[in-house]
């Protein structure tokens, strides 16, 4: 509490969400962490209790798996979109979107297992680009724009 305390002391005030945005997938990391020590304590499973009736109980169990898997990197990559951001540097955002898209294509984020082009990350692939997309479009619209030449990258 005290180092967090002083993080958002320390830190410019409009760079204060970069620290709450990596810290989504760290907690995803830790609840889907203490959902598989429920499970392996009562000597089961999430796929053997089923997904759809943990769902219908309010466990988001997949999303929990996507999220938390891959939490170091995630966390990373996220901030650097999220502060790129912030910074109005949307070159720098895209390029990081796009390093997110190849590893959830390698399924070194967002899966509990490595692996090609896994069906269940396809739509985080297609996101990660979109993201990107977007970044690379407000680059250009800014460049256009004379109000924001003195801005632009």
């Amino acid at each position: 509490v005290v180092t967090a305390n002083q993080v958002v002391r320390e830190t410019p005030k409009n760079e204060v969400p970069v620290i709450f945005i990596t810290l989504f997938p760290w907690i995803a990391n830790w609840a889907l962490t203490l959902a598989n020590n429920i499970f392996n304590a009562a000597e089961t499973s999430a796929s053997k209790v089923g997904i759809d009736l943990l769902l219908s109980k309010g466990v988001y169990y997949n999303g929990l798996m996507h999220l938390g898997n891959g939490a170091p990197l995630s966390s990373l990559i996220w901030g650097s979109i999220t502060i790129f951001s912030i910074l109005n540097k949307p070159l720098r955002a895209a390029v990081f979107a796009v390093i997110a898209s190849g590893l959830s294509l390698f399924g070194i984020i967002h899966a509990p297992t490595v692996g090609f082009a896994q069906a269940s990350l396809m739509p985080f692939v297609y996101a990660y680009l979109m993201v990107a997309g977007l970044f690379v479009y407000k680059h250009f619209s800014d460049l256009r724009d004379p109000a924001n030449k003195l801005q632009s990258e």
